[in-house]
């Protein structure tokens, strides 16, 4: 049997021939659209940009040239951006999945020489003069066509968020800081003290007796699960239209299924976001978790309700709708979020 796995610290020289690979008329089109669409701009300001090496019918493949010091805790999510970039941003390309092939840079490029570039081939040739045959390359396969990781293409309706987010200086170390003041407190379910206390406003109190018992030992998923919905998420499919099943945990990765119905207009990637942020802070075997992944599924009516004592002649009625609601949901995700969680 074929060992696909490199043996040993691959370099830029083993791998010369994918990288200096000709291209069609079409990639070198597409590649100097996103040039000035884009690839200008991210390599300056976001330490990223991507070059598509060639299409197959159901697959693309793309170099993605980074400078590991400014993406190294979000990688995993700039290479599901670009991953999705070209089936957002080029209409008629449509593709299920992605060959990443990995070529971290160590030098800052001047600005003017980036803007003076007028192709694609310029700009990368600009990169590569900063590395040399025994600069490392970051590969998961030796095929001779392959070389890079191969990755599901993410949900293309993410698309402009990740666009906003990073305009938004997501990749900047102010960021986690500036979403605490803004906007994304309400989405990420933090509270912001100073606006509570220059509001004034009568609340309902309601009381949910936890019924999740003590931390689990393992992170063993029906474990996790009584916990975490007994105690926490139970109250949110009955008030917020949202619940999440833990699936399993590996190598720092929380795995997760999501349902959301239509009381829920909380942003999608950004909800995914906070679940996989509560389940690192409340359960105890996940606060080393570095990372997530979010099968979301989207429900047509309520998954969960809680009616005030004057309606409880409608529980039969509810429950009608929440069991229909979960027995309509597909067999496969709506959509997959992923992301990294910041350390403690």
């Amino acid at each position: 049997m074929q060992n696909n796995h490199y043996q040993g610290v691959p370099t830029l020289g083993q791998f010369r021939s994918l990288i200096d690979q000709p291209v069609t008329e079409r990639v070198r089109s597409i590649n100097d659209l996103t040039l000035e669409h884009f690839a200008k701009k991210s390599i300056l300001r976001f330490g990223f940009f991507s070059v598509l090496r060639f299409i197959e019918q159901d697959r693309i493949y793309i170099k993605f040239y980074f400078f590991n010091a400014r993406i190294r805790s979000s990688k995993r999510e700039i290479e599901d951006f670009v991953a999705v970039y070209y089936a957002a941003e080029i209409s008629e390309l449509k593709y299920k999945s992605c060959n990443i092939l990995r070529i971290p840079l160590k030098e800052k490029l001047n600005d003017e020489a980036v803007h003076s570039c007028e192709t694609m081939y310029e700009l990368e040739q600009l990169v590569l003069a900063t590395l040399n045959d025994d600069s490392c390359v970051d590969v998961s396969s030796t095929n001779s066509n392959e070389g890079g990781l191969n990755v599901r293409t993410p949900a293309v309706a993410n698309y402009p968020l990740w666009r906003q987010l990073l305009d938004d200086g997501y990749l900047e170390p102010e960021f986690e800081e500036k979403c605490r003041l803004g906007e994304l407190d309400k989405m990420l379910g933090i509270r912001n003290p100073k606006k509570e206390q220059a509001e004034t406003k009568t609340i309902n109190l309601q009381i949910f007796m936890k019924t999740g018992g003590d931390q689990p030992d393992s992170p063993d998923a029906a474990a996790i699960n009584k916990f975490f919905k007994g105690n926490y998420a139970k109250v949110w499919a009955m008030t917020k239209g949202y619940i999440s099943t833990f699936k399993s945990y590996d190598n720092g990765e929380i795995i997760f299924d999501m349902i959301t119905d239509p009381r829920c207009q909380d942003d999608d990637y950004m909800l995914s976001r906070f679940i996989a942020s509560e389940y690192k802070s409340k359960v105890t075997v996940l606060a080393e978790a570095t990372s997530y992944e979010a099968h979301h599924f989207k429900a047509n009516d309520i998954i969960g309700y809680n009616l005030p004592a004057a309606e409880t002649d409608k529980i039969c009625e509810y429950d009608v709708r929440v069991k229909r609601s979960h027995n309509s949901l597909k067999a496969e995700p709506d959509w997959l979020h992923f992301g990294v969680l910041t350390k403690k």
